[in-house]
């Protein structure tokens, strides 16, 4: 049945998702399909909790491979816990803008109610979803928390931190689809760097450790968008 909603959803958009289609495409009566999901509103939270779980793992992957990637290119001069910090909240932030290549249906998904200005389902489906936000938002949070502990930044609300970073991001991303028509230097993915380099600087992070970070950072995304 989730199969099948994200398919419509993906078609034509959450406004064309409806019990009576979905019934349609699944070949489930709208009676079997209430015993389920009491509403389109339930299918829609339904689909968010799943997309947001499989980002979960996904991060979690990420971070995995960030770890092994230190290790393998900086073998002769290990990063230091400061660099490392920043590196792998970074890393974790991005997962999300890797669902593009990886898993295009969640992304849509999910980028069709975060990038809502207005509350797309009602609170108690919305609080539900905002369970599964909550461990992805936390590792980010941390590793932001361990890079003021190792002074790579200046003391601050790493939660606060975290939300502008995936802001910066998910407001970036929104061009991507115009990078066909731009040169190279405004592209979706250099932005966003030169946004989080700002970021990075603007919390204490010296101009040298924040390009490094950086540079590890594309080289990682290009190796896990080629293994996508």
């Amino acid at each position: 049945m989730l199969d099948a909603a994200i398919r419509i959803v993906l078609e034509g958009g959450v406004s064309t998702l409806t019990m009576q289609g979905l019934a349609q495409e699944t070949g489930i009566s709208i009676g079997g399909l209430y015993r389920y999901y009491p509403s389109k509103d339930a299918v829609l939270a339904a689909l968010t909790v799943r997309a947001l779980g499989e980002l979960a793992q996904a991060q979690s992957a990420d971070l995995a491979k960030a770890d092994a990637f230190l290790r393998r290119h900086h073998a002769a001069r290990p990063v230091g816990p400061a660099a490392r910090a920043l590196f792998r909240a970074l890393v974790a932030v991005t997962t999300y803008s890797r669902a593009v290549h990886r898993q295009p249906q969640h992304f849509a998904l999910l980028s069709s109610f975060l990038s809502q200005p207005v509350p797309v389902l009602p609170d108690s489906f919305a609080r539900e979803i905002e369970m599964q936000v909550t461990p992805l938002v936390s590792v980010i949070a941390r590793e932001l928390e361990e890079a003021v502990r190792t002074e790579a930044l200046h003391p601050g609300v790493a939660l606060q931190r975290t939300f502008v970073l995936w802001g910066l991001m998910q407001g970036i991303l929104q061009f991507k689809n115009r990078d066909r028509f731009m040169p190279e230097n405004l592209h979706a993915r250099v932005l966003l760097s030169e946004a989080f380099l700002a970021a990075l600087q603007g919390w204490g992070a010296s101009q040298r450790m924040a390009r490094s970070v950086m540079k590890d950072l594309a080289e990682l995304d290009r190796s896990l968008t080629r293994s996508a």
